[in-house]
């Protein structure tokens, strides 16, 4: 499936209805949403400059990309 360019870090949400994926080109710096059951990209969410990890709260609530140029998180 693609997604941005340079995707580096992967998260699942609890609940498995959604994965994140952090696009760390700098044309990209966002995070691709994929919804699982549709395998379809639901969402684009820019962040900060190259984007390398992402987490979820374990509620789900949130995610927490670390943007490794920018020296800083997003949420």
């Amino acid at each position: 499936m693609p997604v941005g360019t340079a995707p580096i870090g992967i998260a699942i949400k609890p609940d498995g209805d959604f994965v994140y994926v952090t696009n760390s080109s700098s044309s990209s710096n966002n995070v691709s949403v994929i919804n699982t059951g549709s395998n379809s990209i639901v969402a684009t969410i820019f962040v900060g400059n190259l984007p390398s990890s992402v987490a979820i709260k374990p509620d789900g609530d949130f995610a927490y990309v670390a943007n490794q140029s920018s020296n800083n998180v997003s949420v």
